[in-house]
């Protein structure tokens, strides 16, 4: 996957309205730099006519003919701040026409991918995400990328995910379902937040994501939720599915204007338990006085070690 920040690194010496050409396996070339008015300036060049793309009030679109067999597009961000949310856009932008050979697919991927960015960059009201709820999110999106998409398929799996819905399970798919919980790299319990979340009449699974908050400068194996949402776009087959994800993404408070979205995790294990019969759980059934009408407990990690799925 392209890293957008070393390319920047590169070519931010460059004057206003110069570009330099980034090394791109596609067909179409891909060039960064600047725009004449000093804007940071990510380009495509084709030989074909481009879709016609409109600007927003965060990127500038400027398309036009420059010869016989050469069609620009470009993307200029009008607002500095949001330089690191811009990366991650060239970057996604650039990763969906990788190794794509046909020109006219090539563009159309262009067009509807920016037509996704359009909408992340859309602001969501509300205030700030407590570090609970952003871990969680976190966590729903690892799993969502490196369990439910692996088993099920990427498309069915944001299908499944509850997202911002508040359904009773983080995912369901079919007659199974997927709790996640995202606790503290060296953290011995894990909350259950009330009776529906572990309760069901089919054999489900207790996910747990242990991880870490780092700094937004932390390299190595850290990952950002913007970096989670990349990668998860890139394997979306559907538009469809890309707009159903996106709304739910925006439901949960996050978009590119919050300092949320490049908050940094590293994750330190991924497990899976399974929910079945003898797995210790407090259900609807088994609350022994009709006057509770909810509980919230707390489980060991250790004690259901021997409920671990391979």
């Amino acid at each position: 996957m392209i890293e957008f920040s070393e390319i920047y690194n590169k070519f931010c010496d460059q004057q206003h309205g110069n570009q330099k050409k980034v090394p791109v396996d596609s067909c179409i070339e891909v060039f960064f730099g600047f725009s004449f008015e000093g804007n940071l300036r990510l380009s495509f060049m084709s030989k074909g006519d481009c879709p016609v793309m409109e600007s927003t009030s965060i990127l500038h679109v400027v398309q036009g003919r420059e010869g016989k067999d050469s069609y620009w597009t470009s993307f200029d961000l009008l607002n500095g701040e949001l330089k690191e949310a811009y990366f991650s856009f060239c970057e996604n932008m650039i990763d969906s026409i990788v190794e794509i050979r046909d020109e006219s697919l090539a563009l159309n991927m262009l067009r509807r991918r920016f037509i996704t960015w359009k909408k992340l960059f859309q602001k969501v009201s509300g205030g700030d995400i407590s570090k609970e709820k952003l871990m969680g999110i976190f966590g729903e999106l690892a799993v969502l990328k490196e369990i439910i998409s692996k088993k099920y398929g990427v498309d069915t799996a944001i299908q499944a995910w509850g997202g911002p819905k508040m359904q009773s399970k983080d995912f369901t798919v079919g007659d199974t379902w997927y709790e996640v919980k995202t606790i503290g790299a060296n953290a011995d319990s894990i909350r259950i937040s009330s009776l529906a979340q572990l309760s069901s009449p089919n054999n489900g699974h207790l996910v747990v994501v242990r991880a870490e908050a780092v700094s937004p400068e932390a390299g190595g194996t850290s990952l950002a939720i913007i970096d989670l949402v990349k990668e998860i776009l890139l394997s979306v087959s559907s538009e469809s599915i890309e707009n159903d994800f996106i709304r739910k993404i925006q439901g949960m408070g996050i978009d590119v204007y919050g300092k949320e979205i490049n908050s940094r995790f590293d994750i330190k294990s991924i497990k899976s338990y399974s929910v079945a019969e003898e797995f210790p759980r407090i259900t609807v059934d088994n609350v022994p006085f009709p006057e509770i009408t909810d509980v919230n407990y707390v489980l060991s990690v250790a004690s259901i070690y021997r409920f671990i799925e391979e």
